[in-house]
């Protein structure tokens, strides 16, 4: 298990995005669904679908640490001579781009300006290409 934490790290990531999205999506139908809160932001009396909104604003955040950890964990996996799963780890960062590809309506523009896990994505995508480039230089298999 201590061997393939970084590919937890992934599954954490892609299940956390689902999770911010669910609760985004909830409390912008709360918020439309109650005309007394589209008409004037300052009469919010839906408090659930405020507090789904502002704890799923500040979970964003997560992802920025997520990447960070990723980062720490691959690091020290190339420290202590372990080998990395960069295809199934590259797999699960493509879905996690495809799905969020999706929820932007194929608009890329708009994913590379407002989306908290492309940048998540290209930190890691990042990553696996220095290690890519790391195990081709010294001749190691890639997994």
């Amino acid at each position: 298990m201590k061997y393939n934490i970084d590919t937890y790290f992934l599954y954490f990531g892609g299940i956390f995005e689902l999770f911010i999205v669910t609760a985004f999506i909830y409390s912008q139908y709360r918020f439309f669904s109650n005309p007394i809160i589209r008409n004037d932001v300052n009469l919010i009396n839906d408090v659930e679908a405020l507090m789904c909104f502002k704890i799923a604003k500040q979970l964003i955040y997560l992802f920025y640490i997520i990447g960070f950890f990723y980062l720490v964990l691959i690091v020290k996996k190339l420290r202590n001579n372990l080998n990395i799963n960069l295809k199934k780890n590259t797999l699960i960062l493509f879905f996690i781009l495809m799905f969020d590809w999706v929820l932007f309506l194929f608009d890329f523009q708009a994913m590379m300006i407002d989306s908290y896990a492309f940048r998540f994505v290209i930190i890691c995508l990042l990553t696996n290409l220095v290690v890519y480039i790391k195990y081709k230089k010294n001749n190691i298999k890639i997994e």
